[in-house]
């Protein structure tokens, strides 16, 4: 048994070290590497429509220097590969690390607000013709208040625990669950939405991540493309790591 589990894990290395050299080996011209302006204004353009009467305001990942003194104390905690939240990401195609992004659906415009000053990712920003800025991080919150006279909502991402009660009442479901001293497990994306509410007590916050889950339900044609592309890769991995192994190799062969 323990035999057979260790051949498994082999296997399973095996083809995940096929699956990474398959795809260095592609043609690179052949395999987009991510989606094009065009997908990502195509996805504003629906935000647009489906949140006419709101502002959308959205939190970008934090870079890795920030996230390393967060976690000062998590000698486990690695991660030297930034990647953007998948939300934000999904809607403008913008890369950069400690960003605020305001979306203001009247104007159809797109506002980024970062103190980033990575060469690389602010270039990527200039080509993305859609996106204005970026500014500097201190104005967010004063452009937020310019803009939400003209709106009854301002809408943000987080999961709702429940469809009906307050900002606040939504977890109140959870209140006596947990032990004195132990809080509510509040998301980072949570805790940003009760702040907007708290500064901004006169305006409703409301969750736009019903809308984007509905949105990304349905597969546009270059996501199809890249997933398609990704099943082909990771498919050629696996049966390279299935040559690997002679017939009748065993764990001491």
């Amino acid at each position: 048994m323990l035999r057979e589990q260790s051949l498994r894990v082999c296997l399973s290395v095996l083809c995940l070290t096929c699956i990474m050299q398959v795809a260095s080996a592609s043609d690179a011209a052949a395999r987009p590497q991510r989606l094009s302006p065009e997908f990502h204004r195509n996805r504003l353009e629906e935000l647009y429509r489906r949140c006419p009467h709101g502002l959308i305001l959205l939190r970008g990942e934090l870079s890795w220097y920030r996230k390393r003194e967060l976690r000062a104390f998590d000698p486990g905690y690695a991660d030297f590969n930034f990647k953007q939240e998948r939300n934000l990401y999904y809607l403008t195609g913008i890369e950069v690390p400690d960003s605020f992004v305001l979306i203001d659906p009247k104007k159809k415009e797109v506002r980024l607000y970062s103190d980033w000053k990575g060469e690389r990712e602010l270039q990527e920003v200039r080509n993305l013709v859609y996106v204005s800025g970026p500014f500097p991080a201190a104005q967010f919150l004063h452009d937020v208040l310019l803009r939400s006279a003209d709106y009854s909502t301002l809408y943000t991402l987080y999961e709702p625990f429940l469809q009906v009660g307050t900002l606040y009442g939504k977890t109140g479901a959870l209140s006596g669950v947990f032990p004195p001293g132990v809080g509510e497990p509040v998301t980072e994306e949570t805790q940003f939405a009760r702040k907007l509410a708290e500064i901004f007590p006169g305006e409703r916050v409301e969750s736009v991540y019903p809308i984007l889950l509905s949105m990304q339900k349905v597969k546009q044609p270059e996501e199809i493309r890249l997933l398609r592309r990704a099943n082909e890769i990771a498919a050629r991995g696996v049966v390279e790591g299935r040559r690997q192994f002679a017939r009748g190799s065993t764990t001491t062969t």
